[in-house]
């Protein structure tokens, strides 16, 4: 594995760790494969490891010259970023998750992505589990990635402006961090979500580049309660939010997730139908559009949303068998 010289690296490539040897070295072996192109220094954060790391990690720095950067106890990993910005200042910094792996070229296409676009701050990417299934694409608000559990068939590899993204792979413009950091309380849970909402709410842009493609194993080592009470911390501090500048199709799912929590179907219908025409990969939006008319007693309609969404190869296994079932009720109904 090589490093690029310390002169000229206007990339800091973070990657925070703890108890994940294993995956730790596939993460940064594909990083110093794959990434030739974009000149870098690599940052390794061991937030407290047990296992073993600590030696590893010493052996990788002394071979590749990257920075090693060791807590004797586990700050959480939205302190352990926050620190890794304050010790290796560089222009642009790329947050890679320890269980992730990175495509070929992939800095390099975050950063062209970046230059080719009106004033992108913070830029994420397609994430995929190592059975080719998505985990997800651009955020839905802060609580779920579009996307997820979808057979990845190049449905998600468009490229568009959003709210937020997930933080496996993320890279972020250095001048974010003079008014924004990681929230340190939610440690590892809604962190990245957080963090891209608070940057929009000051006018920074984001920018989902679903032409780079992240394997991820997912670890998932986060505590259910921290979870629990991230979620909740997240409800009330951002709701369903909606800003100056966001998307068309998020302004729609927002509108749609708005009326559905209200009761109001006749608008979730409407928002849905309209969304149908907007986003690219309308699966989700006929889903919606189901469900409401068939609470409004429009079976007949109903049908055909599902069956229009069932038409699609990529589904998860999930929706697919609610829009199954949906469909089946629905013509049962109009058959009477």
């Amino acid at each position: 594995m090589t490093v690029r010289s310390r002169a000229n690296r206007p990339v800091s490539v973070v990657v925070v760790t703890r108890d994940a040897k294993d995956s730790l070295r596939r993460c940064l072996e594909a990083i110093g494969r794959r990434t030739a192109d974009a000149a870098h220094r690599l940052v390794v954060v061991d937030n407290g490891s047990r296992d073993g790391t600590a030696r590893f990690l010493k052996r990788f720095a002394a071979r590749t010259g990257a920075l090693v950067i060791r807590h004797g106890r586990n700050l959480g990993k939205a302190a352990a970023l926050n620190d890794a910005v304050r010790r290796a200042p560089a222009p642009w910094y790329a947050f890679v998750d320890d269980d992730a792996v990175v495509p070929e070229g992939w800095l390099g296409r975050l950063l062209d992505a970046a230059r080719r676009r009106p004033a992108p701050a913070i830029l994420g990417c397609r994430i995929v589990r190592p059975g080719g299934r998505i985990h997800s694409a651009e955020l839905l608000f802060w609580m779920d990635g579009h996307g997820g559990g979808e057979r990845d068939l190049g449905q998600r590899d468009y490229v568009r402006y959003c709210d937020a993204v997930a933080g496996t792979c993320l890279l972020v413009r250095a001048d974010v961090f003079e008014r924004v950091r990681f929230r340190e309380s939610l440690g590892q849970q809604y962190e990245d979500a957080d963090f891209c909402l608070q940057a929009r709410e000051l006018g920074f842009r984001v920018l989902y580049c679903g032409e780079v493609a992240v394997r991820h194993e997912h670890l998932g080592r986060q505590r259910p309660g921290r979870t629990r009470a991230n979620f909740a911390y997240m409800n009330r501090r951002w709701g369903v939010p909606v800003f100056a500048d966001s998307h068309p199709r998020d302004r729609l799912y927002a509108r749609v997730w708005r009326s559905k929590q209200a009761g109001d179907w006749p608008a979730v219908a409407r928002a849905a139908l309209r969304l149908k025409a907007v986003d690219h990969v309308p699966a989700y939006a006929a889903w919606w559009a189901a469900l409401a008319l068939s609470r409004l007693g429009r079976g007949a309609e109903a049908a055909r949303a599902a069956g229009d969404a069932l038409s699609l190869r990529f589904l998860s296994d999930s929706l697919r068998a609610r829009l199954e079932l949906a469909c089946e009720r629905e013509r049962a109904l109009v058959a009477r």
